[in-house]
């Protein structure tokens, strides 16, 4: 009785009894592993940037020595008097330095601040607009509307939303009807605030 001698065990319960079947087993492993290196090398490089990101929007600013423009001021002056205040400008004129200034300024236990992405959220040191309102992927934002006030809303007087033009119309309109129905509930008006350009999207 002779013994076939297996050349290569894959440890998965597999032999290869010839060299060719074996290099070439070894040689497809040796590429899913070399493959493997780089995603995870690739995910080291992206994880140290999104970590230097967040340093630097988080970055500790002395806003007693900041001082304002006539405009800034004025959106200032309007955010102080209870008023609804859209803040817009090209790029690069100021409107996420001047946004920070509102946060730290007006931010208390009765404000909510929020973006259209996580990634903005973040930038800002608030929750998602979909948190906020408790919206699920499968709420018909088009078809339906709310019908209670969503937790988040409870005892708020201002709601500050950045990146305005990343917001639908859909749900901005289902954020329109969750704050009536959060001033009925918290029997007080709601300010809102919203920042951002609609320009820097491309025209269709």
């Amino acid at each position: 009785m002779s013994i076939t001698q297996i050349v290569v065990d894959n440890c998965n319960g597999y032999g290869y009894r010839s060299k060719n079947k074996a290099i070439a087993y070894l040689t497809s492993l040796y590429k899913t592993t070399k493959k493997k290196r780089k995603l995870k090398k690739a995910n080291k490089v992206v994880n140290k940037q999104l970590r230097s990101a967040l340093s630097e929007s988080q970055e500790v600013i002395d806003w007693s020595k900041v001082k304002l423009n006539s405009e800034q001021q004025k959106a200032i002056e309007l955010i102080e008097k209870g008023e609804n205040v859209f803040l817009t400008g090209a790029a690069g004129t100021g409107k996420s330095f001047l946004l920070k200034y509102i946060i730290h300024k007006f931010n208390d236990a009765h404000t909510r601040v929020c973006a259209p992405t996580g990634r903005a959220a973040v930038n800002i040191g608030g929750t998602t607009i979909h948190r906020l309102l408790n919206l699920r992927l499968s709420t018909d934002m088009i078809n339906d509307h709310p019908t209670t006030m969503p937790e988040l809303l409870k005892d708020t007087h201002r709601v500050i939303l950045d990146e305005i033009s990343m917001v639908r119309a859909d749900v901005f309109k289902w954020l329109s009807e969750c704050l009536r129905l959060a001033v009925r509930e918290n029997n007080k008006p709601i300010q809102l605030i919203v920042v951002g350009d609609f320009y820097q999207l491309p025209q269709l």
